[in-house]
């Protein structure tokens, strides 16, 4: 099975298959990082909520 792009031989055909390549590695990229950011929000967020958590289940000495 032929890349895309292939059929039209020469420099042409190899420029769009390149070019194809990079896009899709770039999207990747670009979704990676963006997915990356959002775990990396949520697990701060829900780091802070179980400390909040925690704090209010401390058992307080009795002076």
């Amino acid at each position: 099975m032929k890349p895309r792009g292939v059929a039209w031989h020469g420099a042409i055909g190899s420029l769009i298959v390149s070019q194809s390549r990079q896009l899709t590695l770039s999207r990747t990229v670009s979704i990676t990082f963006q997915l990356r950011r959002v775990y990396q929000a949520f697990s701060q967020a829900n780091a802070r909520s179980l400390m909040i958590k925690r704090a209010a289940h401390v058992p307080r000495s009795r002076d």
